[in-house]
């Protein structure tokens, strides 16, 4: 089937170079093609989805599908959510992530991947010379095929990834935990500190970032880290043991922070355990915890702002550099 359907492929690619479907006209119905190529309407259904996703056709919800105008220079965007299993700080979005982009896309021609599946559609995206194409949050498996698009002159974005080689759109962290400091500079001077840390891992890369900002804000700000304490893994039984440690010496501590969202509630559990109240005597910071209560301060990162811009450079057919650093907001 699939050399049937490659066959059918380079036939109509033909006859469009070749002007029997001319730039702009409406190309015959998938029951036409299936009669004229002698092909079922399966094969039909995906030489045409190739072929629009190569850039030659153009699929007009409701109206039918067209030949591309090569006049026409309007971009097609390729969406591509980290779908890889490791990276569950941006596996946490995907839905959010779909609802935005649908919304923000608007009449954009555009395609919607999961990384796992790109190498079924990387083709495409090279040889549709109106490629546009936005990466949410990517794996660092995904940094060959972005160096791969990025010599061959495609234009990308990548979302919440602050890469000086690439355009991005990301959250200005540093901004965001010094805004957290001056928070607290402002109830207590030389407050004392705590940091239940994750594993050390490249796809979560931006978790070390966290950290390294906040031993910098510390330094800063004349506080006191009187106690770090790192899992070895995710394991809920990890998480605990390295919670209790710092539980233990919670009379030393103003703040906690747990750069983790995903490891909050297991901090939060076991403080309540202790009788420890959140708010009297200590203190939480996190980032992108869902649940708003007393004593936690929370840094939110502006999804809304940084697919907008994403999406507005994708339109704009700017060739400018585009690196924005977006504000993220403090809930204290």
């Amino acid at each position: 089937m699939a050399v049937l359907t490659d066959r059918v492929k380079k036939w109509i690619a033909k006859d469009i170079s070749l002007g029997v479907y001319p730039p702009g006209s409406k190309m015959p119905t998938r029951m036409e093609l299936m009669q004229k190529y002698n092909i079922a309407r399966a094969s039909a259904d995906k030489v045409v989805s190739q072929l629009v996703a190569e850039g030659l056709l153009v699929s007009a919800r409701g109206s039918g599908t067209y030949v591309v105008d090569p006049k026409n220079d309007t971009p097609y965007l390729y969406i591509i959510l980290n779908t890889e299993s490791e990276c569950s700080e941006a596996n946490r979005f995907h839905s959010q992530l779909s609802l935005m982009l649908t919304k923000v896309s608007g009449n954009l021609e555009h395609s919607m991947l999961g990384s796992g599946d790109l190498e079924n559609h990387f083709s495409s995206i090279l040889k549709n010379v109106r490629s546009h194409v936005i990466w949410s949050r990517p794996s660092i498996k995904s940094y060959g095929d972005i160096a791969t698009l990025h010599r061959a002159g495609v234009r990308q974005v990548l979302v919440n990834r602050p890469i000086a080689t690439y355009n991005y759109a990301s959250t200005d962290t540093r901004k965001a935990l010094a805004d957290v400091f001056e928070i607290i500079s402002s109830r207590r001077q030389g407050a004392s500190f705590g940091l239940v840390a994750p594993p050390i891992d490249l796809e979560e890369s931006f978790l070390a970032e966290r950290e390294l900002y906040f031993h910098e804000m510390i330094h800063e700000h004349s506080g006191r880290l009187n106690f770090m304490g790192r899992v070895s893994d995710k394991s809920p039984s990890e998480i605990l043991r390295v919670t209790r440690e710092a539980l233990d010496r919670v009379h030393e501590l103003d703040y906690l922070f747990v750069p983790d969202f995903a490891m909050v509630p297991f901090v939060v559990a076991l403080a309540a355990e202790r009788g420890i109240v959140l708010g009297k005597g200590l203190n939480l910071i996190t980032i992108d915890w869902d649940e708003e209560r007393e004593g936690v301060i929370c840094i939110k990162q502006d999804w809304d702002t940084m697919l907008h811009c994403s999406v507005e450079w994708a339109r704009s057919r700017s060739m400018e550099p585009f690196q924005k650093l977006v504000p993220a907001e403090v809930l204290a």
